[in-house]
């Protein structure tokens, strides 16, 4: 309600926030210019003034807000459409085009829906199709191409193809050593309990 009362009023805000990738917590004023409701969250959009420029903060981060005393001008070059435009959903980051391959087991599903404004989708013989699109920042998307699992291939940029191997190979290493340690005890479990006859692999 507070957040709601000074955005109407053009009136500052400060509150302390945490910080997710550090970790500090620090106190921070801000003019408030938009709240806006994405993947499951609200995040207050505004100039803030310790970093001197358009900041986005997840509210529930926020605490201990209170108007500052202060009120600003909205600027009036200033469009949250324009703003959010190259996002996936709400952070901001470097521009980077990206491309990645759908086999045909999945590329129905990526035909058949309007992901984003600019997206570009090309088909291919085999029933693959290679979709395209400009993001700013990389994270959100990369997190969406992980959610299809081994159907999808980033094409491009090379710095994110280098992030999902660092991933991937994270991932093996996990599932790798659980997958080996679990099957010895299902090989011990079932053999113990004289109910099968495993083979196992030499």
């Amino acid at each position: 309600n507070r957040l709601q009362r000074a955005l109407a009023e053009n009136a500052s805000v400060r509150f302390s926030y945490r910080s997710f990738s550090s970790g500090q917590t620090t106190l921070r004023t801000a003019d408030p210019y938009a709240v806006v409701f994405r993947g499951n969250a609200w995040y207050m959009i505004g100039h803030c003034h310790l970093r001197g420029g358009v900041r986005t903060f997840r509210v529930n981060r926020m605490s201990g807000l209170r108007a500052s005393g202060g009120s600003f001008a909205f600027p009036a070059g200033f469009s949250l459409e324009a703003h959010l435009d190259k996002s996936w959903s709400i952070f901001q980051g470097g521009e980077a085009e990206v491309r990645v391959r759908f086999d045909n087991t999945i590329a129905p599903l990526i035909v058949e829906h309007q992901w984003r404004p600019d997206q570009k989708i090309q088909s291919h013989e085999d029933g693959s199709v290679t979709f395209s699109t400009t993001v700013k920042g990389t994270l959100e998307i990369r997190r969406w191409i992980l959610s299809w699992g081994e159907h999808a291939e980033v094409l491009a940029p090379e710095s994110l193809r280098n992030e999902m191997r660092a991933i991937i190979a994270a991932l093996a290493d996990i599932y790798g050593h659980r997958r080996v340690a679990t099957g010895e005890t299902l090989y011990k479990v079932a053999e113990k309990a004289g109910k099968y006859k495993l083979n196992r692999a030499p």
